[in-house]
């Protein structure tokens, strides 16, 4: 279940940086758009495992040069980690807002809301 604070609180960092996030359904076309508009992308991956939902334990950087990441390698990460999260929700039978998403002629900003469900946040980012 979506704790509004928890998630109000996320929103409001983005509003923060000028970032007015809104909810969007998950559209894998829409998501495929994006890598073919934008020409660098990344993620940070916020794990709740060990704090429980208040607190992140840690925050894992997915993005090229990381890991010795390629852009390439981040592109299929990210695709797949749509797909999985597309398959879980309806296998799950949840629904609500959990995906946020603020896109200009710049960059794009998706926020995944999953730490009641995976332990895990997403924050990817696009950009020009």
């Amino acid at each position: 279940m979506v704790r509004q604070e928890l998630l109000n609180k996320e929103l409001d960092y983005y509003r923060e940086l000028g970032k007015e996030l809104k909810p969007v359904k998950l559209n894998l076309d829409h998501v495929f758009n994006l890598f073919k508009k934008y020409k660098k992308y990344g993620m940070t991956e916020s794990s709740y495992c060990c704090n429980g939902e208040e607190e992140r334990c840690w925050m894992e950087v997915i993005e090229e040069g990381n890991w010795d990441l390629t852009l390439l390698m981040v592109r299929k990460y990210i695709w797949h980690l749509f797909k999985n999260i597309k398959y879980e929700l309806r296998s799950r039978k949840v629904f609500g807002n959990r995906m946020y998403m603020y896109q200009d002629k710049d960059c794009c900003y998706i926020y995944i809301y999953g730490r009641d469900l995976f332990q895990v946040d997403y924050d990817i980012w696009f950009k020009i």
